[in-house]
Formats: structure tokens, C-alpha cells, sequence
């Protein structure tokens, strides 16, 4: 056995593998096989086989598991001190562990070196990891996909291969874009101007409002926090959507995402949640695909705190079976919330309603429930209908008042719509405006005054109809 070695890249059948090389005592090679069979690809995701190495940070644990612990503890000292991890194996030994193909520090042997005192160390440290993408453990016996930049940041070979993860394109030597191009210029302490506006806006960390003030990027009332608000006009944005970035890079998305915040005489359609919004979205700069965003949406991080959960969440990958959001009841085709404690599962448009909200003739805070927390006295104070036990959507209660709204009473049909704006469908224009004057229209669909937050005026041929939502318009 010896102290000194390492590994060196040659090419075999066109491929490249990494070969012992010791200066001092040559070793015979150990033959190495494909860390993929064809029983282990799935035909799913046509990866390709792997070439694999001999580690020599593992040959050095392994020898020292089989070592006293005083000779371990001088053996340990003298090899991480001096030597890294070079390696130090029984050269008669055929059971090798193996690791996928890659360089660690970007740095190669010098073939032609007299010493073998260049040296290589995995990049999976020994202490336990779980993939970013499965949420499964990492075994540092084997490769992985590590984050230059991102402490503890570790993915499966298989994983990160993923066709819903990579979008095939090879990033060696290629710069990384950073993620945080910042959406405003900061012009006096608490004043910032904004991209997306013309007037400089100030921070106002005192105010609250109720009911008749929206957030012009989530489209989301403002109750309480931190706002930058419009020092000429109504515009308004909370602190987090103003800090949100003009670039980003979102796990629900292999391409990079750009903010846009005018999308002309038209609405948008979330890729994640469905819903049609024209708040602020964030759009794929690939010309090939079309993928976007709410601003609600793309501000989800992993993991994920739900309030509405003990146990944080994780982005599931593509299941075989369409996944059940326990809040809804429905089946989803998209991606989904999960717990990797239990069996929680919630799709997007369940996970984006906003968790506590306020309604204008309760001084408390509603908090959403889900469809069987509701009881037979339940009902809601605006339409006066009965809740569902047991239903497939949640409702809002109030703790202190037991005050109970539909979802769509208290946010209506459209909680993504901004009033104020103009969107078109072929040759009908379509106005939006905020139901809060004292009389509200009547739709002229459903004969009744229109019982939303936004109604629509939809004009065709220079004739005005209400509609009290956008269901009326299919």
C-alpha cells in the first residue's frame, strides 16, 4: 500500500475516465464499470451511462475503519495535514468503491510530475445530505451535483439529469448569471424609484389599510406591513414585491425568468397556479417555450412554510400518478407542494391564497380553513349560503367573531385581477373596475348585483354589459 498517487485523465473508446497513477510504486488498474445498468435507467429520462474513478478520500476511510484507533488517529493526522486525501489502499484489494466521473476544483494532474503530491478531494463532504431535488439522503460513497456558491447545495447524478430539471445545455466555463438584478434605485433614505413607475415611491412602515387598496405587483389587498407607496399617485407595492428581483432563476423552471409588468391589452396565465392575472410576472426568456409566473407564485422558495402545515414543503417531482391536493380535492397535472414527513399535499392555488385576511366589517383577522373544518352552523355572511362539510375548498373564519366567507365572496372569482386596466378578446374590450361604491351594478348575465371585489364592463359594437365575473365571458 502506499501514501502516494493520484488520478490522471485518459481517454478509452472515446471516453474519458481518471487512472492511477503512482510516481513512486505503480498499481495494476482496477477495471471500472458504467455506474448505470440497463436495468438502473430509467427509459423515462434517457440518461446516459456514467464513467466512474476510484475515490482516494474513500480509500483512505476505508483503511482507516480497519486501523486501531491510536494508528487511526496518527495515520488520520499525518494524511489530512500533509497529503489531503490522497489515496491509500490495498493495491491487491478487487472490491472497489467507485464515484461518478468529475474534477474536484476544476484542476488536473500533471502527467508528467515526478511526485504524486497533487491530490483530489470529493466535493460531498462526509456529513449527511439530502438531494435538493428527491429530498433523499446522499450517499457519499457515490457522485453528485454540487453548488459552487451554495453552502451544502447537493443533487443526485440522476436527479440533476432530470429532463424537467436540466434543459440539456453543458455549462462548463460558462459564467453564471446572478440572480439578484435589483427593480429599483434607491434615491434618499426610505425612497426608492422603481422600474415599474414613473414617480418615486417612500416607504411607510406605519399604515393600514382595509379593502380598498391593492398591491399593483402581487395584486393582493394591503392590510398591514411594510408598503413603498406613490408620493403623486395611488400605486402601491409591498416591501417584499419591490425588493423582488428583475432576473431570477425559479425550481419550477430549467430557463431563466425575467419580471415584465406590462402585458399589453391582455391577461396572463400563471404556469403554476392557472389562475389569470395582470399583475407582475415573471416570463421565460427562451423564445421556444412559453412559461411565466405570477408574482405570487414565483416568490415560493423551498422549503416552503405553509402556515396552514407544521411540517416545512418541497417541489415534487413529476409523479407517475396525478398527485391530490388535501386542501381542494382535486387532482393536479402540475407540480405540487409536499411533505416529506407525511402525506401533506397541496397544489399552487391552494398554497397561494393568502393565509390571513381582512374583511371590512370584522376589526380581526379571517384565517383560512380548509373544507372540513366547517360545521353545519356555518355559514357565509355575504351570500348567506351554507358551508359544505367537508367540501372541497377552504373557507375564512374569524376566531373571535366565528365570522365564515366563501373564498370566492370574500377575494372573488378573479383575487389576480387589477381594476383599472383594459385587456381585450378579439374585438370585445373588457374594463375592469373595484365593486365599492355604494350601490353595486347588476350583471347582466345573472340578474343580481354583483357580489365581488372586481366587476367586469365588457363592450362590444359600443354597447356596455356588467358581468360579475370572467366565467360570463366563455
Amino acid at each position: 500500500m502506499d501514501l502516494f498517487g493520484e488520478f490522471h485523465k485518459v481517454e478509452f473508446n472515446g471516453k474519458p475516465f481518471l487512472v492511477y497513477r503512482n510516481v513512486i510504486k505503480p498499481l495494476p488498474q482496477t477495471q471500472t464499470s458504467n455506474s448505470f445498468d440497463k436495468q438502473s435507467i430509467d427509459s423515462v429520462y434517457d440518461l446516459p451511462p456514467q464513467p466512474l474513478f476510484l475515490c482516494p478520500r474513500l480509500r483512505t476511510r476505508i483503511l482507516l475503519n480497519s486501523l486501531d484507533d491510536e494508528v487511526e488517529d496518527e495515520v488520520t493526522n499525518h494524511i489530512l495535514s500533509k497529503y489531503s486525501s490522497s489515496p491509500l489502499f490495498d493495491e491487491t484489494s478487487n472490491n472497489h468503491h467507485v464515484l461518478p466521473l468529475f474534477w474536484c476544483n476544476n484542476k488536473e494532474v500533471d502527467p508528467e510530475a515526478e511526485e504524486g503530491d497533487e491530490c483530489y478531494s470529493c466535493s460531498i463532504q462526509t456529513i449527511e445530505k439530502s438531494c435538493g431535488v428527491c429530498r433523499q439522503m446522499v450517499d457519499s460513497d457515490y457522485g453528485a451535483y454540487t453548488c459552487n456558491v451554495c453552502s451544502g447545495y447537493v443533487v443526485h447524478v440522476r436527479c440533476a439529469l432530470r429532463k424537467d430539471i436540466w434543459d440539456g445545455k453543458e455549462l462548463a466555463e460558462v459564467p453564471e448569471e446572478l440572480e439578484d438584478v435589483e427593480s429599483f434605485r434607491k434615491i434618499a433614505n426610505g425612497v426608492i424609484l422603481h422600474f415599474s413607475h414613473r414617480h418615486h415611491l417612500k416607504f411607510d412602515i406605519s399604515g393600514v389599510f382595509v379593502g380598498n387598496k391593492f398591491c399593483q405587483a402581487c395584486v393582493l389587498p394591503i392590510n398591514e406591513g411594510n408598503v413603498y407607496v406613490c408620493v403623486e399617485c395611488d400605486f402601491i407595492l409591498h416591501e417584499t414585491c419591490a425588493y423582488a428581483p428583475r432576473k431570477k432563476v425559479h425550481p419550477l423552471h430549467p430557463h431563466p425568468l425575467t419580471l415584465k409588468v406590462d402585458h399589453g391589452d391582455a391577461l396572463f396565465q400563471c404556469s403554476a397556479c392557472m389562475r389569470k392575472s395582470n399583475g407582475f410576472g415573471y416570463d421565460c426568456t427562451s423564445r421556444t417555450c412559453y412559461y411565466i409566473l405570477d408574482a405570487v407564485c414565483a416568490s415560493t422558495v423551498e422549503p416552503f412554510n405553509y402556515q396552514g402545515h407544521r411540517h416545512p414543503l418541497f417541489l415534487s417531482l413529476d409523479p407517475k400518478e396525478k398527485p391530490m391536493c388535501h386542501i381542494c380535492k382535486s387532482t393536479k397535472n402540475k407540480k405540487v407542494l409536499n411533505c416529506i414527513e407525511c402525506d401533506f399535499i397541496i397544489c399552487f392555488e391552494c398554497a397561494t391564497l393568502p393565509y390571513m385576511v381582512r374583511y371590512k366589517h370584522d376589526e380581526h383577522y379571517l384565517t383560512f380553513c380548509h373544507g372540513d373544518e366547517a360545521n353545519g352552523s356555518d355559514w357565509c355572511e355575504l351570500c348567506e349560503g351554507k358551508l359544505a362539510i367537508g367540501g372541497k375548498e377552504g373557507f375564512y373564519k374569524c376566531k373571535d367573531c366565528c365570522t365564515t366567507l366563501h373564498i370566492n365572496c370574500l377575494l372573488g372569482p378573479d383575487p389576480y385581477y387589477k381594476a383599472g386596466q383594459t385587456y381585450e378578446i378579439g374585438e370585445i374590450a373588457i374594463l375592469l373596475q373595484h365593486n365599492n361604491s355604494a350601490s353595486r351594478p347588476i350583471c347582466y348575465i345573472c340578474n343580481i348585483r354583483c357580489p365581488y371585489p372586481i366587476f367586469l364592463v365588457a363592450t362590444v359594437d359600443r354597447i356596455a354589459y356588467i358581468l360579475c365575473s370572467s366565467k360570463h365571458l366563455k
